[in-house]
């Protein structure tokens, strides 16, 4: 939660908000028409234009032209790769094929999501090339080194689409089919790499992987690589560093499986040093596929797993279930969809319009309300579950359709307390 406070030219906001919507609409499906006549552009949503607009202008506080404000915000969307962020961790950092090749540039935390070609081998060694094009539009590809432990799944590699990360950009001279040499761009091997299933091919799997609930544990007595088993992503944790009595440093993140569906129990997968990249090549909810895990008993009874080299990963995105909530234009055709989670919370971080305050809905999460304060309430002190003591305040908020009181939660950071009545604030 972050809240920006307007003290000058607030009435003005929401209609430079819609004019940028637009014309950078405009720009992107200009941009996706000339590289691809079969490529959709993403739509860009209101509330991520407001939020970037407003950072902006904290970014510049004597001011900014408005030709630099869409020149900001479209190259923010260019080193994107012509993604909006959202919510998804493999979204949030996933770049195409095509902005690789005309940026000649790719972050090593970058997710690519592609198809593959079959592989062929370069003339006089045994080293493996593979093209990887975008799986909408194969018409500009780039060539990647395929990694060893991949030689001998050319036909599963050809049949899915791939999610991979810590990928290294390199130049080389490739040879002409005419002769001579030209320079190019291919990336280096990874093994961060992971198979993409349809929820169909899942249940096919299914039958070749044991659920992880089903692992006889007591059969398990030394760390070893075991049979292929699947489970449901229940948690990602973050990176951290893990230091060894005769100081070594090594880096660690924890992904929680469910273990046992009844119980809720759950099975850590750790992932050490280099394959700590293959959290962000999937999301809570997702169902992983681990063929060859290796698994450690661990002094409770109890079992973790790592992803050895043996190891390849499988993947079926979690689709969340979606509602259907009113807009704003009554001559809307396409009806506007939101993402509703598990708990029922709707997410409405990819909302299209602008959220005003009679489309507030009971449970719902990320949306951008830009509104005027008409009353700060005094505030109150509010011990958590743990014990830890936060500010709470209630603001009365408005907007031209209505007014909502607010309430929220101030950890410390002393936010509020600069907020004043008749003052414009965005929340989110």
């Amino acid at each position: 939660r972050w809240v920006c406070i307007i003290r000058k030219g607030a009435i003005m906001i929401p209609e430079i908000v819609e004019q940028l919507q637009k014309q950078l609409q405009q720009q992107t499906e200009q941009c996706s028409h000339q590289k691809s006549h079969h490529q959709d552009a993403d739509y860009i949503t209101w509330s991520w234009v407001c939020t970037k607009l407003l950072k902006l202008l904290s970014k510049y506080p004597s001011g900014v032209t408005p030709a630099i404000i869409l020149s900001e915000l479209y190259q923010e969307l260019q080193n994107s790769g012509g993604r909006l962020p959202t919510t998804s961790i493999k979204s949030r950092k996933r770049v195409t094929v095509s902005s690789v090749l005309d940026l000649k540039t790719l972050a090593y935390e970058s997710v690519l999501e592609v198809c593959a070609q079959s592989p062929y081998e370069i003339p006089g060694t045994t080293t493996r090339i593979v093209h990887l094009a975008e799986c909408e539009d194969d018409t500009r590809y780039i060539e990647m080194y395929l990694h060893k432990k991949f030689y001998d799944m050319s036909c599963i590699l050809t049949s899915h689409s791939l999610r991979m990360t810590c990928c290294r950009l390199v130049p080389e001279m490739v040879t002409r089919a005419r002769g001579g040499r030209r320079p190019s761009l291919r990336l280096l091997p990874t093994e961060v790499v992971v198979i993409v299933l349809d929820p169909a091919e899942g249940h096919q799997y299914q039958n070749s992987f044991l659920p992880l609930e089903h692992l006889q544990l007591g059969c398990i007595t030394q760390p070893d690589y075991i049979q292929n088993i699947f489970a449901k992503v229940i948690d990602i944790g973050s990176e951290e560093v893990v230091h060894t009595p005769d100081g070594t440093a090594f880096n660690r993140l924890i992904v929680q499986l469910l273990g046992h569906a009844r119980s809720g129990e759950t099975t850590p997968l750790i992932l050490w040093d280099q394959y700590v990249g293959f959290a962000r090549l999937f999301d809570k909810g997702d169902m992983l596929y681990l063929e060859q895990p290796y698994a450690k008993p661990t002094s409770d009874g109890h079992l973790c797993l790592e992803h050895g080299p043996a190891t390849v990963m499988y993947v079926v995105p979690f689709e969340p279930s979606q509602e259907v909530v009113p807009s704003q234009h009554p001559n809307q055709q396409t009806p506007i969809r939101v993402k509703k989670m598990d708990d029922g919370k709707l997410d409405f971080a990819s909302y299209p319009e602008r959220l005003m305050i009679t489309d507030i809905v009971p449970n719902m999460i990320s949306g951008v309300l830009f509104a005027q304060c008409l009353q700060v309430h005094r505030k109150e002190l509010v011990v958590e579950d743990d014990g830890a003591i936060v500010e709470k305040y209630k603001l009365l908020i408005a907007d031209q359709t209505g007014s909502i009181i607010l309430c929220t939660l101030d950890p410390g950071f002393r936010t509020f307390e600069r907020v004043h009545r008749n003052q414009v604030s965005v929340e989110c």
